[in-house]
């Protein structure tokens, strides 16, 4: 039953919601909402570091060769099932922004630094 709710609130949109930072910043559990917007419209791409810190704060992040991962959606553990990945170029602004869940990392070579 769950589950025929959760896809009638997709066709309907109800899940999606323009990007907005304060709620990204304080609603961890409202992200997930908002990554459709922030992904079609290629908002983060172009952002300097301190602009990106701006818009997503100063959440837990991760660092590894100019890529920052901020997560998006946890189990119910606590532990994250999908993760924005926004990768800087040497000007140091986002190339380009992408989400990934958790499995997908597994096959990739990142070396990941927690703050």
């Amino acid at each position: 039953m769950r589950k025929i709710i959760r896809n009638v609130f997709s066709v309907f949109s109800f899940n999606n919601q323009p990007f907005n930072s304060n709620i990204w910043k304080l609603n961890p559990g409202k992200r997930k909402r908002l990554i459709r917007d922030l992904i079609t419209k290629n908002l983060a791409v172009g952002k300097s570091h301190g602009e990106i810190l701006e818009m997503f704060g100063y959440d837990v992040r991760m660092y590894s060769d100019g890529i920052w991962i901020y997560p998006v959606d946890n189990n119910r553990f606590g532990r994250s099932r999908m993760l924005l990945q926004l990768y800087f170029n040497a000007d140091e602004t986002v190339s380009y922004a992408l989400i990934r869940k958790k499995n997908q990392l597994k096959d990739e070579k990142l070396t990941l630094l927690w703050k």
